[in-house]
């Protein structure tokens, strides 16, 4: 009931996936996060948020259009980490999500 009720009231997003890859060029070392989120409730604005826990503490976000029902997978790219913080399997992330 209280979950109808807010979907009356604007979106409603859910993370359904998340996942880290990294990239590694001569010069540079990038973290990739892709969050996946998906609206079910109404179509709006919302805030998608991937943090980073990696040989140092990092968080990014970004404001999204998502209609109702659909899903979508936001990448953020965390370029300021050092490759000497280690793997991927070295760090934590997260993401989470909220109508905006």
């Amino acid at each position: 009931m209280i979950l109808a009720a807010c979907a009356a009231i604007g979106p409603v997003p859910e993370i359904v996936g998340a996942q880290a890859r990294e990239s590694m060029g001569l010069f540079d070392y990038k973290v990739f996060v892709d969050c996946t989120v998906r609206n079910t409730g109404k179509g709006g604005n919302i805030m998608v948020e991937a943090e980073l826990n990696k040989g140092g503490f990092w968080k990014k976000e970004e404001t999204i259009f998502l209609d109702a029902g659909n899903t979508r997978k936001v990448t953020f790219t965390f370029s300021e980490i050092t490759f000497l913080g280690g793997g991927i399997t070295s760090g934590n992330i997260r993401c989470g999500a909220r109508p905006r």
